[in-house]
């Protein structure tokens, strides 16, 4: 297991979650995709576009879902990352067979999708979910 912590929460990344790491042809889970884009946050720590950018938990459009929940997840989870100031919102988006990135960049006003199966069929079911994320 390696383990990092930090200002903003800790890290557990354990073997099995590693080895997927390591495969080129591995499928990512849930773990390597959220524990994954807080190192990257940890990493530019001293970097100016960090202090602009909000990365979310792949697990805040099931908690939105549910409807007594959502808010309180958000609000426990995100809250150090002062989220409400920031210019852009990253949302790892969980699309059965594959990772999908929805960016918000609201001094743009524009939504972008990084879909790794580069699926434009896909992308007009995946609007109204990053639409769902931001607006909650």
């Amino acid at each position: 297991a390696m383990t990092a912590s930090g200002p903003i929460r800790r890290l557990d990344f354990y073997t099995p979650s590693i080895a997927r790491l390591a495969k080129p042809d591995g499928w990512l889970n849930d773990t390597c995709v959220n524990d994954g884009a807080w190192l990257i946050y940890a990493y530019l720590a001293d970097s100016p576009s960090r202090d602009n950018c909000a990365i979310f938990s792949s697990f805040c459009l099931s908690k939105l879902q549910d409807h007594g929940d959502g808010e309180r997840f958000l609000w426990r989870s995100h809250r150090l990352q002062r989220y409400w100031e920031r210019d852009i919102w990253l949302f790892p988006i969980n699309c059965r067979y594959h990772w999908t990135l929805c960016i918000a960049a609201f001094k743009d006003g524009n939504i972008l999708l990084f879909d790794s199966f580069a699926d434009p069929d896909a992308w007009d079911d995946l609007i109204p979910v990053c639409l769902a994320l931001i607006l909650f």
